[in-house]
């Protein structure tokens, strides 16, 4: 007999979900090379003297990049081979992380991460058609939430790693080796795809899972076009919901590694001139409760109160700080006339040595920076 005709003998039930796992770990991959740049941001900024502003604006290149790529990975995935198609995008996105860690310029890394959003919105449309083709309709739920969990999975593990690397060590260009690590770690996954994964899979699983139309619902499907999506009332919900989420999971994901790290507590007003992160939130009084002493934090929240008092933005911290701290002693005698009693000001105490205390623990952890 041909062995080339020879049937294909079938996969044990296991190895669907041992593809789901390869999923989970492409999700996990893509986080982290998304991750990685915020975990050491304050570095790189230094490093590149950039403003606030400049890095604002590489994440707003990345998140322009990833929604066109989402829509047009979308529609190629519908029409080529996700054999070769997502393991194509997986080195690609990889190669971008790669050479983030060798760039040498603002301009370099604008390019590598707006390259890196383009080509890290085709991991989904892939992703999602790998389980539509391997998995029975019953099972598509828990393989696509197998697969999602990545994402988690991997910003969790990207601070880990980031302080594992880079942690003791303040080297100039020290964190560039996360990029370099993490980003050759695509190549593994493509290999591992490889031989996981047939053509013929995607084929006959084409045609267990598709279900046969009747005549009646052929015809209509054949009739819909793609301007049909936006006439529906759940497309534009969905809509709703995604913007409604990554407009506050962008902001954070973007910022506050870099804000734990520079020590700092990022304020609407910094973030109003960030790139485009901050036009949600309009210029206001800013609350002065960063100081390590109590005396600090009654006198920023008098200030905060009376409108007086506040810093301008670009004021140096520490010198507010220690300005803040001079003043708020006679804070502490009385406000408004009323003198403050014993208690008030033991709570006070305390909440400055808290406040004094936490940023000794977070010392290890921004030490990466």
């Amino acid at each position: 007999m041909n062995p080339a005709t020879t049937p294909a003998a079938p996969r044990v039930a296991s190895w669907k979900w041992l593809v789901c796992g390869l999923l989970l770990c492409a999700s996990a991959l893509l986080y982290m090379d998304r991750q990685t740049l915020p975990n050491v941001a304050t570095r790189v900024t230094q490093e590149f003297a950039l403003r606030q502003e400049q890095y604002g604006e590489v994440e707003m290149w990345f998140g322009y990049a990833f929604a066109i790529g989402a829509f047009l990975w979308g529609c190629v995935a519908d029409r080529w081979s996700v054999r070769w198609l997502y393991p194509a995008l997986v080195l690609a996105w990889s190669a971008m992380g790669f050479l983030t860690g060798l760039v040498r310029d603002f301009e370099g890394l604008l390019l590598c991460r707006t390259l890196l959003g383009f080509f890290e919105a085709g991991h989904w449309p892939c992703a999602l058609k790998t389980t539509q083709r391997l998995l029975a309709r019953d099972e598509r739920t828990l393989g696509n939430s197998v697969l999602q969990s990545g994402a988690s999975i991997g910003a969790v593990l990207t601070p880990l790693v980031m302080r594992a690397l880079l942690a003791d060590r303040t080297e100039p260009g020290v964190w560039r080796q996360p990029f370099l690590i993490i980003g050759a770690s695509g190549v593994l996954w493509v290999g591992a795809w490889f031989v996981l994964l047939k053509e013929r899979d995607f084929v006959e699983g084409q045609r267990a899972t598709d279900e046969t139309p009747s005549p009646k619902q052929a015809g209509s499907a054949a009739g819909e076009s793609f301007l049909a999506v936006f006439r529906d009332r759940r497309f534009w919900a969905l809509i709703v919901v995604v913007i409604a989420i990554n407009c506050c999971w962008q902001l954070v994901r973007a910022w506050l590694p870099k804000s734990f790290h520079s020590g700092t507590v990022l304020h609407r007003n910094e973030l109003h001139g960030a790139g485009r992160f901050g036009i949600f939130w309009p210029p206001c009084e800013r609350p002065q409760v960063k100081q390590s002493n109590s005396a600090g934090i009654v006198q920023g929240g008098f200030a905060e109160q009376s409108g007086s008092g506040s810093p301008r933005l670009g004021d140096d911290p520490r010198a507010v700080h220690e300005e803040q701290s001079l003043r708020g002693k006679d804070a502490l005698v009385s406000r408004g006339g009323r003198t403050l009693r014993r208690g008030e000001i033991e709570k006070l105490e305390n909440l400055g040595e808290n406040t004094a205390n936490d940023r000794k623990v977070n010392a290890p952890f921004g030490g990466i920076e």
